[in-house]
């Protein structure tokens, strides 16, 4: 029994350390998730502060990342900002 004991402590252990590592590996996706809605909550608020309703700055733009609508954002890489926080608050 001394063998069976030890085998299933040793079992034991390592179902502690996978459960730890999945417990680690969650906490760090959701860190990462919290970072990237407060990055994009900061694009809103500099798109609220714009002077001009509705523009970014050109750097945001050249990055793929504007506030078009229509045909115009059919050619955009990223969706609009009001969809990607709703996204990631969903996900969060």
């Amino acid at each position: 029994t001394k063998d069976f004991d030890a085998l299933l402590a040793t079992a034991h252990e390592q179902f502690q350390k996978y459960n730890e590592r999945l417990a680690q590996e969650e906490k760090a996706r959701r860190e990462l998730l919290d970072r990237r809605v407060a990055a994009i909550e900061g694009l809103w608020r500099v798109r609220l502060s714009s002077l001009e309703p509705g523009d970014l700055p050109r750097s945001f733009e050249s990055s793929g990342i504007s506030g078009r609508s229509g045909i115009m954002a059919l050619f955009s890489t990223h969706p609009p900002i009001e969809e990607r926080i709703a996204a990631l608050r969903a996900r969060a």
